[in-house]
């Protein structure tokens, strides 16, 4: 019987098409089992109903293609799902409406970007229904920059009725998908199952938007991200058209999240074998590829004012050279996080929502240590120096862009790092994790005692 990575090893381009529609057919399978609630539902029996319909389609897409996995990735899947969830659902119950099992709907009060998405969301919802004004529905959509996102998301209210608590299924599960995305990222790269499922681990552990009933939209783009990544992955070796074909769609995924990430996949799927050949094979390098890169780069200027019309019109008026100048300083915060820790202290809105910020910049720095030990002994092969280019790009863009300021923007691509830990052991990784955590604490300490 041939193991998961040689299966991997002996599939062509049909794999990924069917993990893509297996993703797709298990959503749908939620938003239909969530079809069984509606606006007059109690919240509690509702919030039944959406965490069925996940546990259903995580079962659906495991079995659909349980001959790539291990046995044990089932029931980490469902548990971690529902650990994921139980904490959405403290929280909500904590900071937001006590009293939310006791009604049918929902009195969402919180800060103002997450009550401007959970208004966009009934709004879309209310459009796909035929109930809203259709210039009021476009109106949001006009001012929401990621409207297409925003619209998938709002399916959970048009099937499931305004419930606040569906979105903490919905984060849930598609972490999930996005640590299945990974698991197949690591078969396919290192063809090592104790790696795979190591990463596995990492993606459904990750402190990232750990508050799943908090209306964010960056655990659906870390998962679509991981999707982009997963199919320049598996279509890497492909040839001809069909490469910039999926180069592109992949563009468009990443796009979805933020403009500025259409250029990351172009970039790596165009470029990875380029910058490769000339750090670790310049003798060899080709003149073909010399040509190619030339090409490339004519049609990247070529294509450069549409692209930044269309992709970066909203960052036209950001001072990138002070941004660059800042680097040194935005990477140093983009490591340390939300330093120091004093939100708790002061009590101030939303102050809860550090707690994952500041866990996921330990987190981060634990996956750099992994990265800096394996870079010290081995060296990537062409499709890890192809995640590591990801990972530099998702990463420098997010402390160009924003500064190093919000952990979740240059963040949501780190658990990629989880393919370069040689050990590939949870205790190992959580033993580093816990010194890095206890360095931080010492470091708050200091500062508040001053």
């Amino acid at each position: 019987m041939l193991s998961a990575n040689q299966l991997l090893r002996n599939t062509g381009n049909l794999f990924p098409i069917q993990v893509s529609f297996f993703i797709a057919a298990s959503f749908g399978l939620y938003l239909a089992v969530l079809s069984l609630s509606n606006e007059e539902m109690n919240n509690g029996t509702s919030i039944l109903i959406a965490t069925s319909g996940g546990l259903i389609a995580i079962f659906f897409f495991y079995f659909m293609l349980q001959k790539y996995f291990v046995v044990s990735i089932l029931k980490y899947a469902l548990l971690f799902y529902l650990i994921r969830l139980s904490i959405g659902i403290v929280h909500y119950l904590i900071f937001l409406e006590p009293d939310y099992f006791r009604h049918s709907s929902s009195d969402f009060s919180y800060l103002d970007e997450y009550m401007w998405l959970f208004d966009s969301m009934d709004m879309f919802a209310a459009g796909t229904a035929g109930t809203a004004d259709a210039d009021t529905v476009a109106g949001y959509a006009a001012e929401n920059k990621n409207y297409e996102m925003i619209y998938l998301m709002s399916f959970l209210f048009y099937f499931g009725g305004v419930k606040a608590l569906s979105v903490a299924t919905f984060n849930s599960l598609v972490t999930v998908y996005a640590a299945f995305l990974i698991y197949f990222i690591s078969l396919k790269i290192n063809e090592n199952s104790r790696n795979a499922i190591f990463c596995f681990l990492i993606v459904l552990l990750q402190p990232f938007e750990m508050i799943t009933s908090i209306l964010s939209r960056d655990t659906f783009g870390q998962m679509l991200v991981l999707y982009s990544v997963f199919l320049l992955v598996f279509f890497f070796s492909s040839n001809g058209l069909f490469k910039i074909v999926i180069i592109g769609f992949a563009s468009w995924v990443s796009s979805l999240v933020r403009e500025v990430y259409f250029l990351i996949p172009l970039i790596v799927g165009i470029g990875t074998n380029i910058v490769y050949s000339v750090i670790y094979n310049f003798r060899n390098f080709k003149k073909s590829n010399l040509i190619a890169f030339i090409f490339a780069l004519i049609g990247l200027v070529a294509l450069t004012p549409i692209l930044i019309e269309i992709f970066l019109g909203r960052f036209l008026n950001v001072d990138f050279l002070s941004k660059i100048i800042a680097l040194p300083v935005s990477f140093i915060y983009s490591v340390v996080g939300p330093f120091p820790w004093t939100q708790v202290l002061y009590q101030v809105t939303g102050y809860e929502y550090h707690i994952p910020g500041y866990l996921t910049s330990v987190f981060n720095l634990t996956l750099f240590l992994s990265l800096l030990i394996f870079l010290v002994n081995i060296r990537p092969s062409r499709s890890q120096f192809m995640i590591l280019l990801i990972f530099s790009l998702f990463y420098l863009s997010g402390i160009l862009v924003y500064g190093g300021k919000h952990t979740v923007y240059y963040s949501i691509a780190v658990p990629l790092l989880a393919l370069f830990d040689s050990n590939s052991r949870i205790f190992i990784f959580f033993s580093r994790f816990i010194m890095v955590f206890i360095f931080f604490l010492i470091l708050n300490f200091i500062y508040l005692s001053r």
